[in-house]
């Protein structure tokens, strides 16, 4: 914050709502957290409450900026584990699921239907096996 406010000749105690919503858009823009970024808000309101009285940490546009923060990680965080095909069919054509004539039931049974339940989910049904 102090690098912005000399960038701007700004006193760092003296901050308005925009100008700190500003510092959080570049933190933002540096990739950090949502949470990070709450932090830096709440250390430098509680900062600035402290010398001037003014209360940013309850600043209605500083508090819908992080809540869209939020709601855009949360967009964007990918909760499937990604995987490789190839591998996983690479496994099904060795031990314990070949060679067919010497494998149990439970893995005759498995073979098949995980190999269904694969087709279905490329056609984009969700049907439960």
């Amino acid at each position: 914050m102090e690098d912005l406010c000399g960038e701007q000749q700004i006193d760092p105690l003296r901050t308005s709502v925009p100008q700190l919503a500003q510092f959080l858009e570049q933190k933002r823009g540096g990739g950090l957290a949502p949470s990070t970024i709450e932090g830096y808000r709440t250390v430098i309101a509680g900062t600035i409450r402290q010398v001037t009285g003014v209360d940013l940490s309850c600043d209605s546009a500083i508090s819908s900026l992080l809540r869209s923060y939020r709601i855009d990680s949360a967009k964007s965080r990918n909760d499937i584990p990604t995987w490789d095909l190839s591998l996983v069919l690479n496994m099904l054509s060795k031990s314990p699921f070949e060679p067919i004539k010497s494998i149990g039931m439970k893995e005759l049974t498995f073979k098949p239907c995980f190999l269904l339940r694969l087709l279905l989910a490329n056609a984009g049904v969700s049907y439960m096996l």
